[in-house]
């Protein structure tokens, strides 16, 4: 069990354990696990643990199963930051993953390759709603792919709403005023209507 405070310091030595944990646990390829290594997105804690890690922010994972088991967001991290795990250079789709934690965006990176994936440090609908903002104003599609538990079902509902009713909304602005609704006027009417 891990007492870690941002930033873990990293232990070399137990990379093997994180290796095995990442690729016979959770069948995580061996190239991408070694490719999130050297780029110091992935590295082993003096506990053993798999630390997942970017500029302000790091996520524990226990590399065993049972009580003792951690899966945390280590403390001191930003809470609105997430940790990227890119896309191959061989294959680009233009689509976002936004995932829960970082085991789950490098899974979704190891299934679909063309994509970029993010860890959302939790299904935080704010940091959520960020990402996708972000991607929709820049056209890169996103892809909701949070847990099917109920916080998950509630952050992919909650962005749904948000890109549909914003839709909506501007919609009916245009016709009514014959001109664009201003953005931070738009995100305190959802933030007002919608999310109270």
């Amino acid at each position: 069990v891990s007492q870690s405070r941002y930033p873990p310091t990293p232990h070399p030595k137990n990379l093997s354990f994180v290796r095995q944990y990442l690729h016979y646990t959770r069948g995580i390829p061996l190239d991408l696990i070694n490719d999130l290594i050297a780029q110091k997105t992935i590295y082993a804690d003096e506990h053993r643990n798999c630390v997942f890690s970017a500029d302000g922010i790091a996520e524990l994972r226990s590399t065993f199963d049972g009580e003792e088991a951690v899966k945390k967001l280590v403390p001191g991290s930003t809470r609105l930051k997430g940790i990227l795990i890119p896309r191959s250079k061989e294959h680009n789709e233009n689509v976002l993953a936004m995932c829960e934690g970082s085991i789950d965006a490098i899974s979704y990176r190891a299934i679909y390759p063309g994509r970029s994936a993010i860890s959302c440090a939790g299904a935080g609908f704010e940091f959520a709603r960020t990402i996708a903002i972000d991607c929709y104003e820049r056209g890169i599609t996103t892809v909701a792919a949070f847990d099917n538990d109920d916080a998950g079902l509630k952050a992919s509902q909650n962005i749904f709403n948000y890109f549909f009713i914003r839709t909506w909304i501007e919609e009916q602005y245009l016709k009514k005023h014959g001109e664009p609704i201003d953005l931070e006027k738009l995100h305190e009417l959802f933030e007002n209507k919608f999310l109270s």
